[in-house]
């Protein structure tokens, strides 16, 4: 006897999953160390850097005898404002993830997005097919659900 499931809701993350951002987050991290002289990376390097967050990406970047607490924050800040403005430079949903959401849309799955990103990579959800509603995002660090518009 098959087994079949009734699913309602899938939660994606956004970053990394639904979408490739590593581009813009390497060309962000990159301007940031280069303002201030330090040794810029390659992408295949942050590839190895992403993952854990915005404060563990701008540590790993920096040159070991660098990461205090004190300029692993300063730099962040700097990230931050840059990334912001330079979002969807490089930013792409990876392939087979717009059929993939356009499938459950037309099955009757609803879908959403969990986030642990700053605010502005929630502006890259237009990237995903417009038929496709992504209906709110869900805050690992708040657990609180916003609307996204």
């Amino acid at each position: 006897m098959e087994k079949t499931t009734n699913t309602e809701l899938v939660i994606f993350d956004l970053d990394g999953t639904l979408l490739d951002t590593i581009g813009d987050l390497a060309v962000a991290c990159n301007a940031c160390l280069a303002v201030r002289g330090l040794p810029q990376h390659s992408y295949e390097d942050y590839c190895g850097f992403v993952g854990n967050g915005i404060m563990r990406l701008v540590e790993r970047a920096l040159p070991e005898p660098l990461r205090t607490p004190e300029n692993v924050a300063l730099v962040r800040a700097d990230f931050v404002a840059y990334y912001t403005a330079h979002i969807d430079a490089f930013t792409k949903p990876y392939a087979g993830i717009p059929e993939l959401l356009a499938a459950l849309t037309a099955r009757g799955v609803r879908t959403a997005v969990s986030r642990s990103t700053p605010e502005p990579a929630i502006c890259c959800t237009s990237m995903l097919p417009v038929q496709v509603p992504v209906r709110s995002t869900v805050s690992r660090r708040t657990g609180r659900s916003s609307a996204v518009k």
